[in-house]
């Protein structure tokens, strides 16, 4: 049973009128379903697999294609340095404006478009190559 610390923080990190994350991914599955690649975010044990090969120490810019609802967005910020930047690239809109409600992290910055333009994307963010994809 979460304590009533974790519960007050999740209920800060949304605002008022922003839908939970399992609400905004699955409205954006219903919409979507092409876009969007599975019906619930990944769990915390493929995520923690996921980023651990990752060298923090030396990675400046991290780049995540269809961040969906930031179910990875939150742990690559707990884990990046203070001058390191998360790039995240969905082509939903929606999405994109859901990140851009919860994630209040000046390191990262969500970007509606492809990853096919990743290259120009990064540039235009100041960045000549991402650390990691």
């Amino acid at each position: 049973m979460p304590s009533s610390t974790t519960a007050a923080r999740r209920a800060r990190s949304r605002p008022a009128g922003v839908p939970s994350p399992v609400s905004m991914f699955f409205q954006g599955f219903i919409k979507h379903p092409v876009m969007v690649g599975s019906i619930i975010p990944s769990s915390d044990k493929l995520i923690r697999k996921m980023l651990a090969p990752v060298d923090w120490a030396t990675c400046k810019l991290f780049v995540e294609y269809g961040p969906g609802v930031g179910t990875f967005c939150r742990p690559i910020l707990e884990r990046m340095a203070p001058d390191a930047t998360l790039i995240a690239i969905d082509t939903n809109p929606d999405f994109i404006r859901y990140l851009d409600h919860i994630i209040t992290d000046s390191r990262f910055v969500a970007v509606h478009g492809s990853a096919a333009d990743v290259e120009q994307i990064v540039k235009d963010h100041g960045h000549e190559a991402a650390d990691y994809v």
